[in-house]
């Protein structure tokens, strides 16, 4: 009996230490799950989530790139199944310039839309750096695992950023290279038809005037996308292994021999000139002519010293601009051009002065000097006002062809050139009567 009554108080024993033991064991847990979680452990999860958006917002760009892609593809597929037998009837030159023109109007508002829309930096940002915590070990140990993390993390986004923007440019180029395929033969459709008399919206209604305003506002991209078409081919030559690096080396050494002729070409331009301006001295002071004669050979040299400078340069740029035609800097051609217009242009305006001292010419030594003035501002704003007319026409026509924004800067030019002129024959209209 005793036994009996012993082994019960036994079991009574150990079944309370055990249900004490599970007390404290939940006890233990409850205490461990209410503890904070660590400042690392908290911004390793900010981390992660910054990751993830950054990764999400990269598909979205992408698949947002591939229908821009995709539609570039079909428009380039439209364009090359339309009859470009330009020599057919009415109705067939109308609907080829119908769809040509809704191409090129495609191509231009996708332009636009790569150009102004697509985001190529991120918006999503790495959280601030965690400063190292001074607690525990463990801590410490998280924290060296956190910082890697964040360093991948930046890594990673300038990664998703530099293929975003091969990416993009890429698009550009492709987009740019449709934009002047289908405005080429556009403008050849326009021709055609206009001579034909089509039946296609004409004068200043809805159509056209959405039609100028985008021939109006990618005239700047012309510039950019034509500058970013050339870089990429570089690019390509320099992955293309040794033929690549020896062509580029070989082109940018012409390039430079292009850039250092015209230090030494107006050197030589410039002793031309001085060396005149000493033979016309010598013709008044010393030479043994008669006065008429020597008087007619220095004003003769004293009208075409001036133009040495001007001709010079305009002779260099064309030799300058046949060297460089060959290379794959030949969009340099097009600048070299410009500079070409604007020595012409000076040259135009010492021409033209010339001209107007010689109708005007009057016998009064008093207004001589007032008379030169005169002339000279009047030659100025006529070869300054041909030369933006000109410059403007150019670069609209190298843009979006000869379609209507030339045409609508065409007639306002020739309207501005007939007030013009009716001003400044104005204010010579007592020489000229």
């Amino acid at each position: 009996m005793k036994n009996i009554l012993l082994v019960n108080i036994l079991c009574c024993f150990i079944s309370f230490s055990h249900s004490a033991s599970s007390a404290s064991e939940t006890s233990v847990d409850k205490d461990v799950q209410n503890q904070p979680i660590s400042a690392v452990a908290a911004a390793e999860t900010t981390l992660e989530a910054q990751s993830s958006a950054l990764d999400s917002e990269h598909e979205v760009f992408v698949a947002r790139l591939k229908t821009k892609q995709e539609k570039l593809a079909e428009l380039q597929s439209d364009l090359s199944k339309v009859d470009t037998s330009v020599g057919a009837t009415s109705s067939r030159l109308e609907d080829g310039y119908s769809k040509v023109s809704d191409i090129w109007e495609n191509t231009v508002d996708q332009l636009l839309e790569v150009f102004s829309e697509m985001e190529l930096q991120s918006t999503v940002e790495a959280p601030e750096l965690l400063p190292q915590p001074t607690d525990s070990e463990d801590d410490q140990q998280a924290y060296g695992s956190y910082v890697a993390n964040y360093k991948k993390f930046g890594s990673h986004k300038s990664q998703l950023v530099e293929e975003r923007t091969k990416l993009l440019n890429d698009l550009k180029v492709k987009n740019f290279k449709l934009l002047q395929d289908a405005g080429t033969l556009r403008a050849k459709f326009l021709h055609a038809c206009d001579q034909v008399g089509c039946d296609r919206p004409r004068g200043l209604n809805e159509k056209n005037v959405g039609i100028l305003l985008r021939e109006i506002r990618v005239v700047p991209l012309r510039f950019i996308a034509g500058g970013l078409s050339k870089w990429t081919e570089i690019k390509s030559k320099f992955a293309s292994g040794l033929d690549g690096w020896i062509d580029l080396v070989r082109q940018i050494f012409i390039l430079f021999i292009l850039v250092v002729i015209p230090f030494f070409l107006m050197r030589i331009l410039s002793w031309t000139s001085n060396k005149l301006d000493a033979i016309k001295k010598d013709l008044i002071s010393k030479s043994m002519l008669d006065y008429r004669r020597r008087t007619g050979f220095a004003v003769w040299i004293s009208r075409l010293n001036p133009f040495v400078p001007s001709v010079g340069m305009i002779i260099s740029i064309s030799f300058a601009s046949s060297l460089i035609r060959d290379t794959d800097f030949k969009e340099l051609a097009i600048f070299l051009y410009y500079f070409q217009i604007y020595y012409i242009y000076r040259a135009v305006r010492l021409l033209l002065t010339i001209c107007l001292e010689i109708i005007f010419s009057t016998g009064s030594i008093d207004t001589v000097k007032q008379q030169k003035l005169r002339i000279k501002r009047s030659a100025t704003k006529i070869s300054r006002l041909v030369f933006i007319e000109f410059i403007l026409l150019h670069i609209t026509e190298d843009t979006v062809r000869r379609a209507l924004a030339y045409q609508m800067f065409s007639d306002v030019i020739f309207w501005v050139n007939i007030i013009f002129i009716i001003s400044e024959a104005g204010k010579w209209r007592n020489e000229i009567c």
